[in-house]
């Protein structure tokens, strides 16, 4: 750890001549080390093997990410679906916590060389040696819209091309699969023979066995454990001690601690608990290498794939991370899930029962265009044909005839909106309060900047970022006004995507959006 320190200076240089490597970057979050580094010395040793095989890798930073779900629970006799926000059977919530993990500023940028440097074109190299095979996967790589441009495809260009091929085929059964507990269910040993086998090694260099045994049996320490305890909860934590990482700032210092010495006495005296992933699956979701790993690891898979269903059955395959979409003929589908079930057990993981999707698709003359339907079990145990009930895929709702926007989307871009206005307006009604002032003045440009049709503009804006600089003894504050790259909001995504897919409907579903949020500010201004 020491051996780490001694290359990392207080001196912070700006990045833009390393502009090339996109990996060498501090993160913008913070962690147990300081954000502010000196780039320049990092880059040589961090490609160098040797200081790799012997480098000491800090514990991650683990937070969850709870998402409220309005779960469907079952279809009453009617076919109407039975949606709820807690699981009576289970006796839990149906929120979904997704824990994410993730590394210091150095720790982060070796890792991302070895993902974008050395373990992605490789694989890349893996994929041309097998006809079609690059075309399947779609998730976690630079993919170009053209051959002769820069810009790269998303995923409104993969969702695009699976609905565009099951328009030109016309009648046909649409197969959508989603791993279950994806990235903390991959085993290590799997993993561990993709990698050798990735170049055809039968061990491990050193340097690539340290990453790799930092991405699999990795330490990390709850972010939780960093918060004030409460005085009058015991039970209950509050924020961050903000007035000590203010001190720290003025120090230029961003970081939770003052330097690793401080850290290691933490540890010491419990005021932090480090935890061992010590299971022989499962990596971290939060690492700039998992995305590769998690490509890498089914790589085989994605062969067999190719291999038994794609050939014989003349089928359209598309994976995008743990989405799995297969497109086939009506009388093949059945043989097709009983294969993917099997195959995807092989490597030692689950299909999810309940998110498994078959959505049959056939040319309606009467209407004339294609439509969609799936077969259900009411609560009654019954089978029936349901209609209209489209096919979802990277946030998107296929109808056959129509391509929207996941309904699920639009509802959350509408309660964060209402949330913020709500936080917004309570924050203003209390700064009011303590100038004694009778009129609440909100300040409504950040809000319609992000929820609103005035920030779906890709721009640059100006900044305040207070910097604090030694002068003589003392660290003092300063105000620097800086440009800074805004990429847009939501409604950015979806104008973006109705071009891409030449669909105007997808515009049209936020028609309301600016009514609704000068009526939620009316609302809220009233109550404060």
């Amino acid at each position: 750890m020491a051996t780490l320190f001694s290359c990392i200076k207080t001196i912070h240089m700006s990045a833009q001549s390393f502009k090339k490597n996109t990996w060498l970057k501090a993160r913008g979050y913070l962690h147990f080390t300081n954000k502010k580094m000196n780039l320049a010395p990092l880059e040589k040793r961090i490609k160098d093997p040797a200081f790799v095989a012997k480098y000491a890798f800090f514990p991650l930073l683990k937070k969850n990410i709870v998402t409220r779900r309005y779960k469907k629970m079952a279809y009453d006799e009617h076919g109407k679906p039975i949606r709820k926000h807690f699981n009576a059977e289970k006796k839990e919530s149906n929120r979904k916590i997704r824990p994410i993990e993730y590394a210091t500023h150095l720790d982060s940028m070796i890792f991302a060389y070895y993902a974008q440097e050395i373990l992605l074109p490789q694989y890349e190299k893996k994929l041309q040696l097998t006809n079609g095979l690059s075309d399947c996967i779609t998730a976690y790589r630079k993919i170009k819209v053209e051959p002769n441009k820069d810009a790269c495809k998303s995923s409104i260009h993969f969702a695009a091309e699976v609905f565009e091929h099951i328009q030109q085929k016309g009648t046909c059964v649409a197969l959508a699969f989603d791993v279950e507990s994806f990235f903390p269910s991959l085993d290590h040993e799997i993993l561990k023979a993709a990698w050798k086998n990735l170049f055809d090694k039968t061990l491990l260099e050193a340097d690539h066995f340290k990453v790799f045994k930092a991405s699999t049996r990795y330490a990390y320490i709850d972010r939780d454990d960093l918060r004030v305890p409460s005085e009058k909860r015991q039970k209950r934590k509050m924020g961050f001690d903000e007035s000590y990482l203010d001190k720290l700032r003025q120090q230029n210092i961003h970081a939770f601690f003052e330097s690793p010495k401080a850290f290691r006495d933490a540890i010491k005296n419990g005021a932090v608990n480090i935890r061992v992933n010590r299971a022989q699956k499962g990596i971290p979701h939060g690492l700039p290498i998992s995305s590769v790993l998690a490509n890498l690891y089914l790589l085989d898979f994605d062969t067999t794939v190719l291999d038994k269903i794609v050939k014989p059955f003349n089928a359209f395959y598309r994976r995008y991370s743990d989405d799995i979409i297969i497109v086939c003929e009506s009388t093949d589908y059945k043989a097709v899930i009983q294969l993917i079930v099997s195959a995807i057990e092989t490597y030692k993981l689950k299909i999810s029962e309940s998110k498994t999707e078959i959505c049959f698709f056939n040319f309606n003359e009467q209407t004339n265009r294609l439509e969609v339907s799936r077969n259900i079990t009411t609560k009654a145990g019954k089978i029936i044909s349901k209609p209209n009930m489209p096919l979802v895929y990277l946030g998107f709702e296929f109808y056959g005839h129509k391509t929207l926007i996941k309904s699920a989307s639009i509802a959350k871009f509408y309660r964060r909106m209402k949330k913020a206005i709500r936080r917004k307006c309570r924050h203003a009604a209390k700064a009011a309060l303590n100038q004694n002032k009778e009129e609440v003045f909100l300040l409504k440009r950040k809000l319609k900047r992000l929820f609103t049709h005035h920030g779906a503009t890709k721009r640059s804006i100006k900044t305040k970022q207070v910097s604090y600089k030694k002068v003589g003894t003392r660290f003092k504050p300063q105000t620097e006004s800086k440009d800074k790259d805004y990429l847009g909001n939501t409604l950015t995504y979806a104008y973006r995507a109705a071009k891409i897919m030449k669909v105007p409907a997808i515009k049209r579903q936020y028609r309301r959006h600016f009514s609704i949020f000068q009526k939620t500010i009316e609302k809220y201004e009233q109550i404060t």
